[in-house]
């Protein structure tokens, strides 16, 4: 959904587990000229699906978000300061054994040394 217009992947590395990703924000993106205009700051729910799409990607699964168990915005993310066009996305991703396959998701995103956002999830896959 917003992958490639909201945003792209520039780097993705996955091991044991965990997933790396480096994204670039598009700051033209219509979504900026609601949320707010003047002063466009990165929507919390596009933050959570950020981390859902790449989440996707790395697994080569489909997801949806069952529960979300702590979410934390901890600084604005502001596209239009150059220095947050590139942000870093840890996920570490762990299968759940239930009647239905789950993997519960932790996930933080960041730029040098500021934490924008912090996610603890779980996901029903398909």
């Amino acid at each position: 959904m917003l992958i490639d217009r909201f945003f792209k992947i520039l780097e993705i590395h996955q091991n044991n587990g965990t997933i790396n990703a480096r994204i670039e924000l598009n700051r033209h993106h219509q979504i900026y000229d609601g949320h707010f205009p003047q002063n466009p700051i990165t929507p919390g729910v596009c933050q959570i699906q950020m981390v859902t799409e790449i989440s996707e990607t790395a697994l080569n699964k489909k997801l949806t978000l069952s529960s979300a168990k702590n979410i934390k915005f901890l600084a604005v993310l502001i596209p239009s300061q150059h220095k947050y066009l590139d942000v870093d996305l840890q996920i570490e991703t762990k299968e759940i054994e239930t009647k239905e396959s789950e993997i519960d998701v932790k996930a933080v995103i960041r730029a040098q040394d500021t934490i924008f956002f912090k996610f603890k999830g779980t996901y029903k896959t398909y």
